[in-house]
């Protein structure tokens, strides 16, 4: 039973059972760490967020250059 909250492997725990019991309070998290959020040290943000940031700007980098070249080529 999850009484308040099951988070990152608690949350893998509760899965594996054979059935999910929540109390009114309960819920499940994430399963990516939680670091504190810089811009805001009350909530909490998901680690992965800085990093798929880099990645989706890295990709439009990417697809900008390539755009870029076929521009000049033609």
């Amino acid at each position: 039973m999850v009484v308040n909250a099951a988070w990152s492997a608690a949350t893998l725990f509760a899965l594996g059972g054979d059935q999910i019991l929540l109390g009114p309070l309960g819920r499940l998290g994430p399963l990516d760490a939680q670091v504190v959020d810089p811009r805001n040290p009350v909530v909490y943000m998901s680690a992965l967020d800085g990093y798929q940031s880099v990645e989706y700007i890295r990709a439009l980098n990417i697809f900008e250059g390539s755009l870029l070249r076929r521009l000049i080529v033609t």
